[in-house]
């Protein structure tokens, strides 16, 4: 088996500020066939809300520790040639969000940073 740890954390700087934190980590052990490595990834945001609440501005960080990465292990020789390697995520990722919501719409404005890999 395998052990997983959760956390989300929410903090609230003021009337219209929220910074979010949240993640996982998975311990190295066996799950079905494989053999996991250990991984994680460790995730934040920014939100501030401007105009009367009707425009949200958000900052994301994702991954920030680029430590998503699996190292995967076949426990049956025969399937071992099959399935070893590793499973590479994407990396820390930024974006940069606007959301505004008018009378009847709702609009949104996303940018996205990934790390060169």
């Amino acid at each position: 088996g395998t052990w997983t740890f959760f956390t989300y954390q929410t903090f609230k700087v003021d009337k219209k500020s929220v910074i979010t934190l949240n993640g996982f980590l998975r311990l190295k052990g066996q799950q079905q066939f494989y053999e996991l490595s250990t991984f994680g990834a460790l995730n934040t945001s920014i939100n501030r809300k401007f105009l009367n609440d009707k425009l949200v501005v958000t900052l994301s960080l994702s991954d920030m520790f680029a430590s998503n990465k699996i190292i995967l292990l076949s426990t049956k020789a025969q399937l071992m040639q099959a399935v070893s390697g590793n499973l590479i995520q994407e990396g820390w990722a930024l974006t940069f969000g606007i959301t505004s919501e008018s009378v009847k719409k709702k609009r949104a404005i996303t940018c996205l940073m990934q790390n060169p890999q």
